[in-house]
């Protein structure tokens, strides 16, 4: 079962998936305020929290699911310079303060994880990041894209620190190999499908 939140002043999409036996909770991306919207779906369960990058918006409340519910953080290997706060203060909106975390595992494409009816793959997709991954969920043929695809063929911004536009239209090529009947959900707005899209570079 798929839920979706949307929250903090960027409107950042947070996915939870769930698998009863084991009991085991994924959530992709943390958002501001995230974790009080989902820390009460979450007692009894074992937490696992997939960053897809390193962004502040995406990353803000990681350390609380850390701190509060033990959750195991799986984060970019190569977006580890936004864990330091400085670079993120160019993206931080006032009455908002960043606090860091150390992530358990850093994910650097090729990674799979299994609980259940949970099977994630992880891709590497960067350009808006150095680092940036997708979520791959075969069984339910769906993919967290973060902030590489949005719906209406948009995509994401390359202009800020370790962003590169000829490595996402990379990502996006390795994106439109997928099956055309795999839904893509993105870190902001509607999900959006994968196979053939053609993505809008402006």
């Amino acid at each position: 079962m798929l839920e979706s939140f949307c929250c903090g002043p960027y409107q950042t999409n947070v996915y939870l998936l769930k698998n009863q036996d084991p009991k085991v909770a994924v959530i992709i991306d943390a958002a501001p305020d995230s974790f009080q919207r989902v820390a009460a779906a979450l007692n009894g369960y074992e937490v696992h929290l997939f960053l897809t990058h390193g962004h502040w918006d995406h990353i803000a409340d990681a350390h609380l699911f850390q701190k509060k519910l033990s959750a195991k953080i799986y984060f970019p290997d190569l977006d580890r310079l936004w864990l330091k706060s400085e670079h993120q203060t160019f993206i931080i909106p006032l009455g908002y303060t960043f606090e860091t975390f150390k992530p358990d595992i850093y994910l650097k494409g090729g990674e799979t994880f299994d609980w259940g009816n949970i099977s994630l793959q992880i891709l590497h997709i960067p350009g808006h990041t150095q680092g940036h991954v997708g979520i791959l969920d075969t069984k339910h043929k769906a993919i967290f894209v973060g902030d590489t695809l949005f719906a209406k063929g948009r995509v994401g911004r390359t202009d800020l620190m370790g962003g590169n536009l000829s490595k996402l239209k990379e990502s996006l090529k390795t994106l439109s190999h997928l099956p055309e009947n795999f839904t893509a959900y993105p870190g902001h707005g509607t999900s959006t499908v994968t196979g053939g899209q053609k993505p809008v570079m402006d």
